[in-house]
């Protein structure tokens, strides 16, 4: 099984260092960087409503939002 981490940084360099540490600590987890490049497939993600308007106000303004599918025996690797 496997668990979905989404979390926001003010900005997008913040964003692609915390996927970068995700994926160097983390053995098999890629987090996905979302931000006004790529806010459309956002979509894709079938978040909740509420949740992607304040993921979609904070890529609008100027943050980034890091998307990754963990597993299950990872996931508190990732949440630390």
């Amino acid at each position: 099984m496997t668990q979905t981490v989404i979390a926001v940084f003010d900005t997008v360099a913040e964003a692609e260092q915390a996927a970068q540490h995700l994926a160097m600590d983390v053995a098999g987890v890629r987090g996905e960087v979302y931000d006004t490049r790529r806010s459309a497939e956002m979509s894709a993600l079938s978040l909740p409503g509420e949740d992607a308007a304040v993921m979609q106000e904070a890529i609008r303004r100027g943050g980034a939002i890091v998307h990754a599918t963990v597993p299950e025996d990872r996931y508190d690797a990732v949440v630390r």
